[in-house]
């Protein structure tokens, strides 16, 4: 589906609660929107009369810059006052003044120099837009009137009917630099005077390169070689288990030890990960790494070489769904992001919108909401929200409501997508489009009822899925437009982010230093050959695609799961069981950002809420088991399907992670009562908590952070030694974290398998401020149940060695260290790593 590029941003509002401004006191943005309108209504003809003086020393510099023609009398400046309230300056043009007031911008001027008029003459007169010297075009309108349905980030159009240029600008400080840059790029294209037979060879030329790029990939085999390495490794593991048990039978006779074989299955998936990751380590530390810098099936590690242009290039959506998050703080610095983003592309000839899913703005006063709506329509962002939930029989579903919220959004987009096309006629010009467009989106707001809706809800080819403080780079439409565009059997392509730091404290610091480490290890097993992650941001998707996925629920055509917590993970999924390849970026140098938890509490609960999506993904609850069977649909259709059977496996092992993990707690307890009472009774086949906890210091402490070491420094991100200090200061911070990580993951898991409905909010995006008569309270109140049993296991311990008889006393260190550690780390999780206990001011 391919939408018209001229469809307006700023028209249509429907089912909006129009209550004003009816309170003061807040802070940027909102505080100068709250002033905006108070601030004419009060000062009245003096305000009026301000702005007019603004505009006319706009014209008089435009003027003695020769930025108009002084015969026409065409050339004009305008300012915005408020909204729907613009002063123009000479006053006598009222047909420029409507139209800029209906285009909602800050300021703009009209030039009609003689370098525009000559550009003009130059090109077809069916051009669209006129490319500059340095490869950025800028559009052709036809008439002035057209000026409301332009590109809005382009920040200048051409207008062929009066051979003027209008450009604007957010900002009076610097509009005039951009009427200089402006008049220098039409000079130079002027005077470069290339015949139009030559630029028309290089197109040609560039056409001709492009199919280079659509090739299809390489695989690479070195991730499928380390998973079948470490897949013969379990095998073996679990094989020898077995030789020992059937020796030990063939000497006693006991075959009740062959119980133990029905925990194979989960002890091959819960240990799969380890073998996995300590090959890949180990080659990379001594194997090639030039893979980290080229392009193959799954991976991008270069940018396309030679990029689409023009009508080539697909409408981008970007789609951010938000909730209550602060204006100022959070939404309008990634609108910025975006909008920056959107100039460059369209800039070099593409298209693009914002398409805000706010599921907060029905629960806000009304004066919040309307200054939320007022920016919205000043920066062209289309919107949908949503009633609250339980508003006249309303459900807003799933456990995770960010899935239902795009869906509801996607949903309505939909509705008027259909309806355009069942009315469309065939040779419909911009101004047709737009009209229906405006008819139609009433209509469907009217129909649904309880839907607020504005501007350009539209969507293009691509989306890129943004979280509410994500931050992209201000080139990264083009190459991942090409990329799809090119290959067409590419789903998603996911990029490789960096860490936007907000309140700069140590736990932030820590977090923020495992996330660049896993993106780093995801680079590093994909580049060598494994399926793409999909982390639910910062990623491009095929609209075409994920359409063709979508599955019913509750008897609605449905994008995203809402049944499952992880969405993003059963999107992945849905699309590689349909035969769609899905693509990991980092020609990007990890300039899109995304923010960490801001807390303990936070990340505790992101890796209980992938835990849950996990499991949800794999089993039925415990009592549909009768019934539908211990495995799920979509996890029997990912068995059985085409996908790679490595892709498979790598799956299978990050899934096998999280039981893993959830496990330690209660095997260490297990294995303290094995190897206190029954040491010598024990098989052969069972690995004491001592042996495991040596093991992991080993492979993951010491072994994990020198081959990290080497694996940075070969990659020249730092030196040998600064990478191992790098690594080494943060040992304590993530022994602790992974230490006292089981029993919350572990209350996730079982939670899903008895039925029990845990749900998970937005991620906090601010940090509110606390101390420590705070948080001691809220800790114990948040982890009481797990506070309890630890100090249960404690006095246990205590009672086992000093207070019961010699006979059944637990002395052994080799059975008390780990599950003291184990015991130790929970307990001091919500404590050594919350840095507001540090504040004891009140």
């Amino acid at each position: 589906m391919k939408i018209s590029r001229t469809v307006s941003s700023l028209t249509v509002v429907g089912s909006v609660n129009e209550d004003g401004l009816d309170s003061e006191g807040s802070n940027g943005y909102m505080e100068n929107a709250a002033r905006e309108d108070l601030d004419f209504d009060n000062e009245g003809q003096k305000s009026a009369t301000k702005y007019e003086v603004i505009a006319e020393r706009l014209y008089a510099a435009s003027s003695f810059k020769e930025y108009f023609n002084a015969n026409s009398g065409i050339g004009c400046a305008s300012l915005r006052m408020t909204r729907g309230t613009s002063v123009v300056y000479p006053p006598n043009n009222e047909a420029f003044r409507a139209t800029i007031t209906a285009f909602n911008i800050e300021v703009a001027i009209k030039m009609s120099s003689k370098f525009v008029k000559s550009v003009l003459e130059s090109v077809p007169i069916d051009a669209k837009d006129v490319r500059l010297r340095d490869g950025t075009r800028i559009q052709i309108l036809g008439s002035e009137r057209h000026l409301p349905r332009a590109r809005k980030h382009q920040w200048a159009a051409f207008v062929r009917e009066d051979r003027t240029l209008i450009i604007w600008s957010d900002s009076v400080e610097t509009i005039l630099d951009f009427a200089e840059t402006m008049q220098k790029k039409l000079a130079q294209l002027i005077w470069s005077g290339l015949p139009r037979e030559v630029l028309e060879e290089e197109l040609e030329k560039e056409r001709d390169l492009e199919s280079l790029d659509s090739k299809r990939r390489e695989y690479m085999f070195i991730t499928p070689l380390t998973t079948s390495l470490a897949t013969m490794t379990v095998i073996v593991l679990l094989g020898n288990g077995i030789r020992v048990m059937l020796t030990e039978w063939y000497v006693d006779g006991d075959w009740t030890r062959f119980f133990i074989l029905f925990t194979y299955p989960i002890i091959g998936l819960a240990i799969q990960f380890l073998p996995q990751a300590t090959l890949v380590v180990l080659y990379t530390m001594i194997g090639p790494i030039r893979q980290l810098n080229e392009n193959t099936m799954f991976y991008s590690g270069k940018a396309p070489r030679h990029r689409l242009s023009g009508d080539q290039l697909p409408h981008v959506t970007i789609q951010v769904p938000v909730y209550k998050e602060s204006l100022d703080k959070v939404i309008d610095p990634t609108v910025q992001s975006i909008k920056a983003a959107i100039t460059t592309y369209e800039l070099q000839g593409g298209s693009a919108n914002i398409f805000i899913n706010d599921d907060g703005m029905q629960l806000l006063d009304a004066r919040e909401r309307q200054i939320r709506q007022d920016y919205y329509l000043k920066h062209s962002i289309g919107w949908v929200a949503r009633p609250p939930h339980g508003k006249d029989g309303f459900i807003r579903g799933g456990r995770f409501k960010k899935a239902s919220n795009m869906n509801y959004a996607l949903n309505i987009s939909s509705k008027v997508e259909k309806a355009l096309e069942a009315i469309r006629e065939p040779f419909w010009t911009a101004d047709d489009e737009a009209a229906a467009y405006e008819r139609v989106l009433n209509e469907v707001i009217e129909q649904d009822g309880s839907a607020w809706v504005a501007g350009n809800i539209r969507v293009g080819e691509l989306i890129l899925l943004l979280d509410s403080d994500s931050r992209i780079p201000e080139d990264c439409l083009l190459d991942s437009a090409t990329e799809m565009v090119q290959n067409p059997e590419v789903a998603i392509i996911q990029h490789s982010s960096g860490v936007m730091l907000v309140v700069h404290n140590y736990w932030e610091h820590g977090i923020a230093w495992f996330t660049r480490l896993i993106y780093h290890a995801i680079s590093i097993t994909i580049a060598g050959g494994d399926g793409a992650a999909f982390v639910g941001h910062n990623a491009f998707l095929c609209w075409e695609a994920i359409q063709e996925v979508a599955t019913i629920q509750d008897g609605v055509r449905k994008i995203w799961s809402e049944n499952h917590v992880s969405e993003d993970f059963d999107m992945s999924l849905r699309l590689q069981i349909a035969g769609y390849t899905t693509r990991y970026a980092t020609y990007s140098d990890n300039m899109f950002k995304e923010g960490v938890s801001l807390t303990v509490y936070d990340e505790v609960a992101r890796w209980q809420k992938y835990a849950y999506g996990c499991s949800e993904l794999i089993f039925h609850p415990l009592y549909k088991w009768p019934c539908k069977g211990p495995f799920t649909p979509l996890f029997r259709t990912f068995l059985l399907s085409n996908m790679k059977m490595h892709c498979k496996i790598g799956i299978l092992g990050y899934i096998g992670s999280y039981y893993a993990i959830s496990s330690s707690i209660w095997v260490t307890i297990l294995g303290y009562f094995l190897s206190g009472y029954w040491a010598y009774a024990i098989d052969q086949v069972y690995v004491t908590n001592f042996q495991i906890f040596v093991t992991t210091v080993c492979l993951f402490t010491v072994f994990g952070n020198i081959s990290l070491s080497v694996i940075r420094y070969r990659l020249k991100e730092m030196g040998l030694f600064a990478a191992f200090w790098d690594n080494l200061k943060w040992i304590p911070f993530f022994a602790v974290f992974f230490g006292g990580l089981s029993f919350h993951v572990s209350l996730a898991l079982i939670a899903h398998l008895v039925g029990y409905n845990m749900r998970w909010g937005a991620t906090a995006k601010e940090l509110e401020e606390s101390n420590f008569f705070r948080e001691i309270p809220k800790i114990f109140k948040g982890y009481k149940f797990m506070y309890l049993l630890m100090l249960a296991i404690l006095a246990g311990m205590c009672c086992l060695a000093f207070f019961v008889p010699l006979e059944w006393r637990i002395t052994e260190p080799t059975a008390i260290i780990p599950l003291a550690i184990a015991v130790g780390t929970h307990m001091l999780l919500p404590l050594a790593l919350n840095p507001f206990l540090m504040y004891f001011r009140y």
